[in-house]
């Protein structure tokens, strides 16, 4: 038995899984975990003046630390998953609220909407694997079997004892009976494997083959049929034709064509028609951001553009478009060093960040760090990074450790009183 799975012990989890079955734990379950508590970590690392934090965003309830999950940011991680909608991701989160494995918080933000932030419990952590505790290194289903059978091994012993007799007159007579059955049917055995040699060696399942360009296109042929395709092109396929040569500045030429899937799939997921040309836009730009080799971005667009996960991820954007279009070219003025930046944006002069504007304490402080003199700021900052720097090394236990959380704190407010920062 494979002793730890996404750094969570197999034994324990299975021990989760047999006391409540309706929250049962997968892979899929271990790697997102392991993944947010990654990640949450990132996030104690404090951002300098000129960097911006790549972590979550954190709020820190009654010593409680809640972080901001972004559905989108693990359809976008982990593409072998096969989410295609947040809604998949959510349903997940609610299991592991209601199993006592995280906890949950609403923050309602004003104007922004309100975002759901989760901690870690300690239930979740009594599953995360210890190589020193020797009772993980067992199977549990194993030893409730072992413990079954020494508790029949009496009754078995005396069962054998009294049928030793009747048990080896019947080897002796069918003895006999025995080798002439598998003298008789060795031919039919060895002419039955001969016959069928050729139709086992080149029976395949081309389906299982991730690189077989047959397949792929089978597979996708089949797709449009069952779609529904048209044998002749529609008005609205021959736009959306048109519209890609238009954005790749030539003709391109796609088998099978893929134009008549796509319409089936953009009505199905609701997008109305004036709009197909823009999501074929925004398609376009998304996904040329991130091939990673630019000579075959035909193909990887080919690949990518009728999926339904990207029209979902521009279906949902697509709401909040022209909010975070017009969000994108307000400017406001930071309220520690007065930078004039993006409204959702964090300040690139002083570091604050855009989930802090909102927390008064958090803006004298960083105020107070800012007006220090330019020196004795970096000297500051410094010093910060190193205790940062000397917790995080801890790992997970930086987290889940009240104790540690606690000292982290002293060492941070003895730093800023020696500044005069209070």
């Amino acid at each position: 038995m494979k002793y730890s799975i996404c750094d969570f012990s197999q034994s324990e989890v299975t021990k989760f899984n047999d006391s409540n079955p309706e929250y049962a734990l997968d892979p899929t379950d271990l790697l997102i975990f392991q993944w947010f508590i990654d990640f949450a970590a990132v996030s104690n690392i404090p951002r300098s003046s000129n960097s911006k934090s790549k972590g979550m965003w954190k709020k820190i309830v009654e010593d409680t630390e809640y972080f901001y999950i972004k559905y989108d940011a693990l359809i976008d991680e982990f593409p072998i998953l096969g989410y295609q909608s947040i809604r998949q991701i959510q349903r997940r989160f609610d299991k592991y609220v209601a199993s006592g494995l995280l906890c949950k918080k609403v923050f309602h933000e004003g104007r922004k909407g309100s975002f759901s932030y989760f901690g870690f419990t300690e239930k979740l952590f009594s599953l995360k694997y210890d190589e020193n505790n020797t009772s993980q290194k067992l199977n549990p289903h194993q030893t409730e079997k072992q413990s079954a059978n020494k508790s029949n091994q009496n009754d078995k012993s005396e069962t054998v004892t009294d049928d030793r007799n009747v048990m080896s007159k019947t080897v002796t007579d069918d003895r006999n009976v025995m080798s002439k059955t598998v003298t008789d049917d060795r031919n039919v055995m060895s002419k039955t494997v001969t016959d069928d040699r050729n139709v086992m060696c080149f029976k395949r399942n081309s389906t299982t083959n991730l690189r077989n360009s047959a397949t792929n296109s089978s597979s996708f042929t089949d797709t449009q049929e069952n779609a529904g395709s048209v044998p002749a092109e529609t008005e609205a396929e021959a736009s959306l034709r048109t519209k890609t040569n238009e954005l790749f500045g030539y003709e391109v030429s796609f088998q099978p064509d893929p134009f008549s899937l796509l319409v089936c799939r953009l009505n199905q997921s609701g997008i109305p028609e004036e709009k197909w040309g823009d999501y074929l836009s925004w398609a376009f730009n998304y996904l040329s951001e991130r091939v990673k080799n630019k000579e075959s971005f035909d193909g990887y667009f080919y690949r990518s553009f009728t999926q339904y996960a990207l029209i979902h991820k521009y279906n949902h954007n697509g709401a909040e478009s022209s909010v975070t279009e017009k969000a994108a070219n307000e400017l406001v003025t930071c309220p520690v060093c007065g930078y004039i930046h993006g409204r959702f944006e964090d300040c690139t002069n002083c570091g604050l960040s855009q989930s802090a504007k909102e927390d008064e304490d958090a803006v004298r402080l960083k105020r107070l760090v800012w007006n220090l003199p330019e020196n004795t700021r970096s000297e500051y900052n410094s010093r910060l990074q190193k205790i940062t720097e000397k917790y995080f090394a801890l790992g997970i236990k930086a987290i889940t450790n009240a104790e540690i959380r606690s000292q982290q704190k002293k060492e941070i407010c003895e730093l800023n009183a020696e500044y005069g920062i209070a």
